[in-house]
């Protein structure tokens, strides 16, 4: 912050723990640190880089390795370290949602069930989604998130798809973010 006058916090709606302001013009909301939690409990950890079922080097929580990262390839990384890889990745799911989000205001907890669904399905997948179009309604229920996107690519419905829709809505609704795995569907 510029630390002058009384608010050093303005640039950020006066929390700095809840939005950031990466340009300097508008600030934005961030994700929480249960969500990094929630989003990687989805996946497992591996401290050296492993090849992905389309070939692609992965470490840590899913990490795309890049052009200019190849020194990963030759070392073991923490879990914290690949846990801040992770939520460096989520940073461009976040763009999307935040300008997506422009004109609609949200509390925390609703914004990281949408980045949740944004991470999973992707930005156009998830705006597909019921839960993107009865948000903009405004009028977003469990059902909007149980058939919301339960449908893997082959379009067969998938109970892990319906859980994990389940949790996005416990998240939304009661900011739970804990994962019930063996949750029966009806």
């Amino acid at each position: 912050p510029a630390r002058n006058g009384f608010n050093w916090y303005q640039y950020c709606n006066g929390n700095p723990m809840l939005f950031i302001d990466p340009d300097g013009n508008a600030s934005v909301k961030m994700h929480s640190p249960q969500l990094i939690d929630f989003l990687i409990s989805f996946d497992s950890f591996s401290e050296t880089y492993y090849l992905d079922p389309g070939g692609i080097p992965t470490i840590g929580y899913g990490h795309k390795i890049k052009k200019g990262e190849e020194n990963l390839l030759k070392v073991r990384i923490s879990k914290e370290e690949a846990k801040s890889m992770f939520a460096k990745d989520l940073q461009e799911f976040e763009r999307d949602l935040n300008k997506s989000l422009k004109n609609y205001e949200v509390n925390q907890q609703q914004y990281d069930a949408l980045l949740s669904m944004f991470f999973n399905c992707g930005p156009t997948g998830a705006k597909s989604t019921r839960i993107w179009q009865d948000f903009l309604a405004g009028k977003v229920t469990l059902e909007s998130f149980l058939n919301s996107a339960i449908r893997d690519a082959k379009k067969v419905v998938r109970l892990g798809l319906q859980r994990r829709r389940y949790d996005e809505w416990e998240i939304w609704d009661q900011g739970d973010y804990v994962r019930n795995e063996n949750r029966n569907i009806n």
